[in-house]
C-alpha cells in the first residue's frame, strides 16, 4: 500500500516500540525523483485505503534502504529511527 501513495519511490513499513500499544507500525518513505510528499499526505493516502490499526502512525524519510549482502531489508536497522514516538500515544480521529 505504501509503495502506491503518490510520490513514493519506495517505502516499508515498520513496527517500532510503543509505551501504550506494545508495538505500532511506521512508514519509512524514500520519495521518487522531484516528488516532495508530506507526512500529512502519506498518512491521509494510507487511511482512506486501510483500517486505523494497520495504518502506519508516523513517518519517517530517508534516502535508501540498509540491505544485506544478498539483498535483503534490514528492517530492523530502522527501528531505531522511530524510537522518538515510543511514548506517544495515537488514537484514531474522525
Amino acid at each position: 500500500m505504501l509503495n502506491r501513495v503518490p510520490g513514493v519511490r519506495s517505502a516499508m513499513a515498520v513496527g517500532f516500540d510503543n509505551k501504550y500499544y506494545g508495538e505500532e507500525v511506521g512508514a519509512y518513505i524514500v520519495k521518487a525523483t522531484g516528488a516532495d510528499p508530506t507526512e500529512a499526505a502519506i498518512l491521509r493516502f494510507c487511511r482512506e485505503h486501510l483500517p486505523f490499526y494497520k495504518c502506519p502512525k508516523v513517518v519517517v524519510f530517508g534516502t535508501d534502504f540498509p540491505v544485506t549482502s544478498t539483498g535483503k531489508y534490514k528492517r530492523n536497522q530502522l527501528k531505531p529511527l522511530f524510537a522518538k514516538f515510543a511514548a506517544q500515544q495515537f488514537r484514531e480521529t474522525k
